[in-house]
C-alpha cells in the first residue's frame, strides 16, 4: 500500500509541482498595502462620525471573532469522542468516534495556533487602531508596544 501511495504521489507532486505559495504572497501583500493606503482613512473617519449602529455591529463581529466558543466546543467534542471510543463496543463505532476527535483536535489546534500566530503578530506590528488614528496618523506603528491602542491588524 506505501509503494502504491508513493508513486501516486510522484506522478501527481513530482516534478511538475507548482509553487503558487510566493506570487499569493506578492499579491496578498499588496492588497493589504492597497487597503492601508487607500481604504484605512476614509473608512476609519466615517465610522467615528457615524452612529452607534455602526459600532453595535462592530462590537458583535468582534464577539463573534473571539474563538472562546470554537475553543470550548471543539474541547467539548474532543473528550466527547475519546471518552466514546473508550465505550464503544463494536470497531466501526470506535473507529467514527476517533475520526471525529481527529477532527475536533484538528480545529481546536488550528484556532489555537491562528489565534497565538495572529495576536503575536499583532504586538510585534504594533499598528495603531483607527480609534487612535487622529493622534498617531495612519502610518503610527509602534511595535512591541504593549497597548490596546496598538493592536491593529489590516
Amino acid at each position: 500500500m506505501y509503494g502504491k501511495l508513493k508513486r501516486r504521489y510522484a506522478r501527481h507532486c513530482g516534478s511538475a509541482r507548482l509553487h503558487l505559495h510566493m506570487p499569493v504572497l506578492l499579491v496578498g501583500a499588496n492588497l493589504v498595502l492597497l487597503a492601508v493606503l487607500l481604504l484605512d482613512q476614509p473608512v476609519s473617519a466615517s465610522v467615528l462620525h457615524s452612529g452607534a449602529m455602526l459600532r453595535q455591529i462592530g462590537a458583535i463581529v468582534t464577539d463573534v471573532g473571539k474563538s472562546g466558543w470554537l475553543i470550548f466546543a471543539s474541547l467539548l467534542l474532543l473528550f466527547e469522542a475519546l471518552s466514546v471510543s473508550r465505550l464503544a463496543r463494536s470497531g466501526s463505532a470506535r473507529c467514527q468516534a476517533l475520526h471525529v476527535g481527529q477532527l475536533a483536535a484538528y480545529l481546536l489546534a488550528t484556532v489555537v495556533v491562528s489565534g497565538l500566530v495572529a495576536n503575536l503578530a499583532k504586538r510585534l506590528i504594533g499598528r495603531v487602531r483607527p480609534l487612535y488614528q487622529d493622534e498617531a496618523g495612519i502610518f503610527g506603528f509602534s511595535p512591541l508596544h504593549g497597548g490596546f491602542q496598538f493592536e491593529s491588524f489590516p
